[in-house]
């Protein structure tokens, strides 16, 4: 019995580090989130001069998300708020499909279009993610569902 175990402990360690060379292939696609505003914007062929205010609140969604459609129910609750930065929103869907999830909770003028296989490829990770930048520099980053409060305690 103790032979087996040590065997068995044995290989566990020794597996160790083929799990650690597994996992190589896909360190390129761990991507830390974009520190620049302008090189985001760059990267999904949206022209960053549009935005008028220091703090731009960007939202990434997709209208089928559970969690998407809950954090927009939130977020409605702050419109006042909100009106003080500049939101986008932003999906990995058709524009009619997002624009009709988007008109239901009054948020279809922070639409930002842009090629749905384009935000795939730039955005990694999942829905929704926020990024909150000031003077285009990148300030806070969430992914998944994230509580609107704390979002809104970190805008001017």
């Amino acid at each position: 019995m103790t032979r087996i175990v040590k065997i068995t402990a044995l290989g566990l360690i020794l597996s160790i580090p083929a799990f650690f060379l597994f996992l190589k292939p896909f360190e390129n696609q761990l991507r830390t989130p974009y520190h620049s505003l302008d090189q985001l914007m760059e990267d999904l062929n949206i022209p960053s001069n549009s935005f008028t205010k220091d703090t731009v609140v960007i939202v990434f969604f997709n209208s089928e998300c559970d969690l998407c459609q809950q954090e927009f129910r939130e977020l409605t609750k702050y419109r006042d708020s909100l009106s003080k930065v500049d939101l986008q929103v932003i999906s990995n869907e058709s524009e009619e499909k997002a624009l009709d999830f988007l008109v239901q909770f009054g948020f279809s003028n922070s639409y930002q279009r842009t090629d749905p296989e384009k935000v795939v490829e730039v955005i990694t990770g999942g829905i929704p993610q926020i990024f909150i930048y000031t003077s285009g520099n990148l300030y806070r980053h969430f992914e998944g569902i994230t509580e609107v409060g704390e979002i809104m305690e970190l805008l001017p």
